[in-house]
């Protein structure tokens, strides 16, 4: 029963973010990437994500602990 309520909850989401496809990426709940992207789009929107949530600076270190 958890793992049907948890499925359903999942495909709302999605639903929710229009993800249409696969592979489909969120970040924080609100920077979303469709389909397969570059390395530097990822860096990109990791930087963008963690600027907002307060942080100064992206290391490598900080995206791995990601």
């Amino acid at each position: 029963d958890g793992d049907l309520e948890v499925a359903e909850h999942l495909q709302q989401q999605a639903l929710d973010l229009d993800a249409t496809g696969v592979p489909y990426f969120v970040f924080d709940g609100r920077f979303a990437l469709p389909g397969a992207q570059p390395t530097h789009i990822f860096e990109r929107v990791l930087r963008n994500a963690w600027r907002e949530g307060g942080h100064d600076a992206v290391t490598a270190v900080d995206v791995c602990e990601v």
